[in-house]
């Protein structure tokens, strides 16, 4: 099982309109493997993911100065939701829970810092033995045992779907 991060989900949802040329062909490859694995329930995303995509967006809707910015704001809003009604969202369970607090008291006791939700994505990951896909390494090296790919590596998996 693969889980994406919140920056993932945002690079391949904005795949179209990305300017970097490779940054556009690794978002566009990730979006077609991501269809192909969803289809399998290979993919899902935390609800903390879900939450952060929606607070965006309803972030830049209520700092939208014109009209037409707000209609394409709530374009994108149901793009993000289509986005994710292929994909599976984990809720929270008590495992997840007990494994979030045992993480962070490991990570706090090594005098490193890390952002409440990142820790808590990453332990969802954790628990079901799942890779999480993200560009962040530097936030997600801090949590022990998580096994990581980032998005261009991501996008070039072939043998394992």
């Amino acid at each position: 099982m693969y889980l994406l991060d919140t920056a993932a989900c945002k690079t391949i949802i904005r795949a179209n309109v990305l300017e970097d040329p490779l940054e556009k062909a690794i978002a566009v490859e990730a979006r077609e493997k991501l269809k192909k694995l969803a289809e399998k329930r290979l993919i899902a995303v935390s609800f903390i993911t879900e939450a952060e995509l929606l607070f965006s967006v309803l972030k830049k809707i209520k700092e939208a100065k014109s009209e037409q910015a707000i209609m394409e704001l709530f374009k994108l809003k149901w793009g993000v939701k289509l986005f994710l009604s292929g994909i599976n969202v984990l809720r929270n369970t008590a495992k997840d829970s007990e494994h979030y607090a045992a993480k962070m008291a490991e990570i706090w006791s090594n005098n490193e810092k890390i952002a409440p939700c990142s820790c808590f994505i990453a332990v969802q990951a954790l628990t079901r033995n799942a890779y999480l896909v993200t560009d962040n390494t530097d936030e997600f090296s801090k949590v022990s045992g998580l096994k990581t790919l980032t998005l261009e590596e991501f996008s070039r998996i072939t043998s394992r779907s």
